[in-house]
């Protein structure tokens, strides 16, 4: 009984871990970028995965360190959570950034060095002024996410000399940056009560839950038409299809959303894992194919 019980909580830690840490949404990315290269038959390696994943994680971190006392309204556990890092977190983003830095110094990206250090001033003003422009502009917060994360596959594309002036780069961009949309504006339903004392223009305290869901739904329906475009005029793979999978499973927890007891297995789990169902389909149908 005991080690059962010591067993479970060494298991509830590591999910903490893992979800409110932000090493999940950085796990996304990557799964991002790899999907995004399968899909444009770019030959990755793991350079770009491991810069990936760290830029995230950096971001995230400091995002969450520099609203540790906001996001404790509303997400107390994670805040918790994430105090363990709060102490030495410069620490964690030098070595993460130099890290970073030295990979693409080895392997001589230069132009794509170029690209992360905009990329990582990017997120730093993320933080530090475009959310808070959200009070002037209309979801400007999530916009600015979107573009953000969508620029990854910029990075991958720099990194492997793919030509940015590309009609499949560009649906894949579109595709990524309206399920980055999707995805951002249905967490922020759970921060409603924060954003509007903050005076927050997102789409939840503007609409309310049940149309930013219904708004949620549409968007998503909408958002796999860059895929069917590429794969009509053949300029992406067939198996790009299986993308389609994303209706479904977004209708599929926007609906169990509205239980309370599903709240962490929704926002901190099934919202952002979609990124890496993306890849292991993919993979799957790849091989099968």
């Amino acid at each position: 009984m005991h080690r059962e019980l010591t067993m479970r909580k060494i298991l509830g830690q590591i999910r903490d871990e893992y979800a409110y840490n932000g090493h999940l949404i950085s796990l996304s990315a990557v799964c991002i970028v790899a999907t995004s290269a399968i899909l444009l038959n770019i030959q990755l390696g793991w350079q770009p995965l491991l810069v990936t994943y760290l830029i995230t994680f950096n971001g995230l971190l400091y995002n969450r360190y520099k609203e540790q006392g906001t996001d404790y309204l509303t997400n107390t556990r994670r805040t918790i959570s994430l105090k363990k890092y709060f102490s030495f977190i410069f620490l964690i983003i030098a070595i993460s950034v130099l890290s970073s830095v030295m990979i693409l110094v080895i392997y001589k990206e230069m132009n794509a060095l170029i690209f992360l250090l905009v990329l990582s001033f990017a997120c730093f003003l993320y933080t530090k002024y475009f959310k808070g422009v959200t009070n002037k502009i209309i979801a400007f917060k999530n916009i600015i996410f979107s573009l953000i994360t969508s620029s990854l596959i910029i990075f991958l594309a720099i990194y492997y000399s793919y030509p940015l002036l590309n009609f499949p780069l560009f649906l894949m961009l579109t595709f990524v940056f309206t399920r980055m949309m999707v995805n951002t504006i249905f967490l922020d339903i759970k921060d409603i009560n924060s954003d509007r004392k903050r005076a927050l223009l997102t789409l939840p305290v503007l609409l309310g839950k049940a149309k930013t869901l219904k708004f949620l739904r549409w968007l998503t329906l909408f958002s796999i038409t860059p895929i069917l475009i590429g794969c009509f005029l053949g300029k992406l793979p067939l198996i790009s299809l299986i993308s389609i999978f994303v209706i479904p499973y977004s209708f599929y927890y926007f609906a169990i959303s509205e239980k309370k007891k599903n709240f962490y297995l929704v926002n901190y789990v099934l919202a952002d894992s979609e990124f890496i169902f993306w890849l292991g389909f993919i993979v799957i149908m790849k091989i099968f194919i």
